[in-house]
């Protein structure tokens, strides 16, 4: 994992073990800002769409890979860590990051909720 701390909020970037493809990968992202409200999404490049929506042909997940959906989906052209750190800033200087991301509290309750039904 990755942590940068910006001037208003903090970059967690769950890099595995190996290295990022920046043509072809995906990654979680969590923003945590001071006041403690946490977001969260996955950065895919385009590519890692085409990846993903080929293994799926084969393992005929999402009707043989003829769909692909993510919830807090954010789609770049590379996917590298200054990347990352800009689309971040460019969301919150636009105002956006609250409709891009979703916030971690929703998650966990939604994750809770699946486990009981």
């Amino acid at each position: 994992m990755l942590t940068i701390q910006e001037a208003d909020y903090q970059l967690l970037i769950f890099t595995g073990p190996d290295p990022l493809d920046p043509q072809d990968d995906n990654v979680d992202v969590e923003v945590v800002f001071p006041n403690g409200e946490r977001y969260v999404a996955t950065f895919f490049t385009l590519k890692n769409l085409e990846t993903i929506m080929n293994r799926h042909a084969e393992s005929g997940e999402c009707n043989n890979g003829k769909y692909l959906w993510a919830a807090d989906m954010v789609i770049v052209r590379e996917l590298t860590t200054e990347t990352v750190r800009e689309t971040v800033a460019c969301l919150v200087l636009d105002g956006e990051l609250k409709s891009a991301f979703s916030l971690a509290s929703d998650v966990v309750e939604t994750l809770s909720n699946q486990s009981t039904e």
